[in-house]
């Protein structure tokens, strides 16, 4: 099977989820706006726990989840991991373009490490081309990616990594040169 790498490279790079990182710039200037149900912050440790339909929205990118932990130092968020049935989350990261949508049971970002991390029903999806693995890991700072299926020996279900990737269409008018 042969995949087109330009489409393949931007649903990899979708995989990115921190309005510090890859969001659009104007994002990164607009209000955090969060509500939870319930909300517990420890400023010794600098974690925040926000449960029960959690809501942040920075911008374009939106998060959804059943709970929320943000870690943080010097009042800079360091880390955030994100659990829900699914968690979702979803951003624009370039404009003109579709929302980027990852899901999965947890969310975890690792802002120091530049480190992405899908586990438990993993889906990260644009328009109609989807990802789908147990795990996916993704290097912000290399752009490695790694998806990887659960072990059939102990969660007996889908062990597969699944791509869709649809195929761009071309507009005719542009491929054809004006007739001499």
């Amino acid at each position: 099977m042969k995949f087109n790498n330009k489409r393949l490279t931007a649903l990899l790079i979708a995989l990115s989820f921190s309005a510090s990182l890859w969001a659009l710039p104007e994002d990164k200037t607009q209000p955090i706006k969060l509500e939870a149900d319930q909300a517990k912050m420890n400023n010794k440790t600098g974690v925040s726990e926000y449960t029960g339909n959690v809501i942040i929205i920075q911008g374009t990118a939106e998060l959804r989840a059943d709970k929320v932990f943000l870690y943080s130092e010097n009042n800079e968020v360091t880390r955030m991991e994100a659990f829900g049935s699914p968690a979702k989350y979803q951003q624009i990261l370039n404009p003109g373009e579709e929302p980027t949508h990852i899901e999965g049971n947890k969310l975890d970002l690792k802002v120091k490490e530049n480190n992405a991390i899908v586990t438990g029903n993993g889906k990260v999806f644009r328009g109609e081309d989807v990802l789908e693995s147990n795990k996916i890991t993704y290097s912000l700072d290399t752009g490695e990616l790694k998806a990887s299926a659960s072990d059939p020996k102990t969660n007996p279900g889908d062990s597969r990594v699944k791509f869709i990737i649809n195929p761009q269409i071309k507009d005719k008018s542009s491929d054809s040169e004006p007739q001499k």
